[in-house]
């Protein structure tokens, strides 16, 4: 570079000779006079520059190119071309178009004989390609160090070029590789063959890729994949082995296994929860410390015929407000005193009447207290009660009856029978007859008890049978009348009847005529005499209504009530002292219920009682 610099600078004459050894240079050569007019503009600066000569020479270097100097400044710059008459350094040059091209130069100062600093020239290298290759590997190389993965580089001798591990893969192989280690050097025995067979592949073109997993505690999972580098002309110069730690991604795998586990045995228990409250034959629901519904289970929305969409209503809405107060007090005291809390309750909803047994206790739902409920219910089971407490009562009855309405007659007929025997020769015929009058009585009136009881036990052990047919309710009152009309001409009580067109009915023979008999029977047995009774009949909600009208003794409102409910079996004594054993009107509200009727009692004290019954008419 001196000879050539003393050659521009001595042979001035031989300007051909320079301007040829200058374009034949294959580095950039720029000469400029003090001014830095440019002087010279060899071929490579116009290939580099994109610049001809013509449009370059003459003009001033600024005008032309910007340079920035690298790690330095122009001042520094020209102070080291003042002491030392020349410059090495790293130039950056824009071009007009905006082009950016690095130069490793070297500026020598150009003088004259006399020693007159006359110019510049630079001779220029241009090596924006290198510098941009590397700065694409410190780029290349800085990606590498954000991703999660490591990196090995190894040459074909399987020596470590380049090295990026995370902490991860040094603790799965327990060392702290360097470069220039041999890549086999720290590999676990477990592992050895597979690693040397995977780099053998890599470096005859394969790809090769596999999990490992390390032999100590925590377990650490790793995916490695070797792969071939090749050169520009394709060869294979090395191979290169990328770690991925999959630790955290097994964990999380694990992790969700163990949740899709959980979610299963939940899922099943929920379902086997579900199956068991829908079928369950209990009711049960759960509702809030407000009374909103938030959830029945379907025997509680069958039972009560309520459709889905109460799910979310509250109780006020669904009950009466008294059964509903009393339901929302009961859930209160299980919500203040977390305790269970047992109850009969009666439902008035009409679609489902009866009695329940239930429990109450609380539960977390929702992160709430709420209340939850079983109901079993007991109707049937207090029915039972209730029929062995009538049952009890009946045996109660039975005994009294054959003790007092039956036993007492049949002593006094016995005793009569005896006296009779004793004075039948001092009685004369008119005498007899009137004894055997009364006697006959007697006997009729104990026959009459007695058949009155055993038809009454037979219908509790329900041991009559139903058998309904077509009957004209008219003509069988008029048959129960003529047969009574000897009993009413006794007290001199007329009788009678209002009837409606209406007369086809459909019901037992025998129950119908037992029922009203017991009617027309007590309406006189409580009429004074010369009173009158009145049977009529009348349309009731699709059904014919029997009454008998009495202007008798008539009862008050609680006997008429404990008759209904067959809470009253002492029979009360006639107008003219008549006796019977209680069991008429019980024997008589069965067997209309049997022939699904209706009993009702309306009477006043002193006033008189009107009894009544429906029954169907013929379909």
């Amino acid at each position: 570079m001196n000879t050539l610099f003393d050659t521009l600078i001595t042979n001035d004459e031989d300007l051909f000779y320079q301007q040829a050894l200058i374009s034949a240079i294959d580095d950039i050569v720029i000469s400029a006079d003090k001014n830095l007019m440019i002087k010279t503009w060899n071929a490579k600066a116009e290939k580099v520059f994109e610049i001809a000569a013509e449009d370059a020479i003459g003009k001033k270097l600024p005008e032309v190119l910007f340079h920035q100097f690298t790690d330095t400044t122009a001042v520094k710059v020209q102070k080291k071309l003042a002491l030392r008459n020349h410059w090495k350094g790293l130039i950056k040059i824009t071009t007009e178009n905006g082009k950016i091209i690095f130069l490793r130069s070297f500026i020598r100062v150009v003088k004259d004989p006399a020693q007159k600093r006359i110019g510049y020239v630079s001779i220029s290298k241009d090596v924006t390609r290198d510098r941009s290759l590397k700065q694409l590997l410190r780029n290349f190389e800085s990606m590498l160090m954000l991703l999660d993965e490591s990196f090995l580089i190894v040459d074909k001798n399987l020596k470590i070029i380049f090295l990026r591990l995370s902490s991860s893969t040094q603790k799965f192989y327990h060392s702290h590789y360097q470069i220039g280690d041999s890549a086999l050097k720290y590999i676990p025995d477990a592992y050895s063959a597979i690693v040397k067979r995977s780099y053998q592949k890599a470096f005859n073109g394969k790809i090769v890729n596999y999990n490992a997993v390390s032999n100590t505690e925590p377990r650490l999972y790793l995916n490695i994949t070797y792969a071939p580098l090749r050169d520009s002309m394709g060869n294979i110069t090395n191979a290169c082995v990328i770690i991925k730690d999959l630790t955290a991604q097994k964990k999380m795998e694990f992790l969700q296994q163990k949740k899709l586990a959980a979610e299963k045995r939940f899922y099943e228990s929920r379902k086997l929860f579900e199956e068991f409250m829908e079928n369950s034959p209990l009711l049960a629901w759960v509702v809030d410390d407000e009374g909103y519904i938030h959830y029945m289970n379907s025997a509680y929305l069958n039972s009560f015929k309520f459709p889905d969409q109460v799910i979310g209503k509250n109780i006020f809405e669904l009950y009466s407000k008294e059964e509903a107060q009393r339901y929302f007090d009961n859930n209160q005291k299980v919500i203040e005193t977390g305790n269970v809390i047992e109850t009969i309750e009666k439902s008035s909803v009409l679609s489902q009447l009866g009695t329940y047994k239930i429990i109450k206790f609380p539960i977390f739902f929702k992160d709430k207290l709420m209340i939850a409920g079983w109901g079993v219910d007991i109707t049937d089971q207090i029915m039972a009660q209730e029929n062995l407490f009538l049952l009890n009562q009946n045996k109660n009855k039975i005994m009294s009856v054959i003790a007092h309405d039956v036993r007492g007659p049949l002593g006094i007929n016995v005793s009569f029978i005896e006296s009779i025997i004793q004075d039948y020769k001092t009685l004369d015929e008119k005498e007899l007859l009137l004894h055997l009058k009364l006697l006959g009585k007697g006997i009729s009136k104990c026959y009459n008890l007695t058949e009155e009881l055993l038809l009454w036990a037979r219908s509790q052990l329900q041991t009559i049978t139903y058998n309904p047919c077509e009957l004209n309710a008219h003509i069988e009152i008029e048959k129960v009348l003529e047969n009574m009309m000897c009993v009413a001409d006794e007290k001199k009580i007329t009788i009678e009847t209002l009837f409606c067109k209406a007369d086809k009915i459909y019901g037992d023979h025998d129950m119908f005529a037992i029922v009203f008999r017991n009617f027309i029977s007590n309406a006189i047995k409580f009429s004074s005499e010369q009173s009158s009774i009145i049977v009529s009949t009348a349309i009731q909600n699709d059904k014919l209504l029997i009454s008998v009208k009495d202007t008798g003794v008539g009862m008050k409102n609680e006997l008429a009530e404990k008759l209904l409910n067959k809470l009253n079996y002492e029979s009360s004594f006639g107008t003219k002292g008549e006796k019977g054993a209680g069991l008429g009107l019980i024997i008589a509200k069965d067997y209309i219920e049997r022939n699904n009727g209706e009993m009702y009692i309306e009477s006043e004290e002193g006033k008189g009682s009107i009894f009544s019954f429906t029954i169907g008419f013929t379909n």
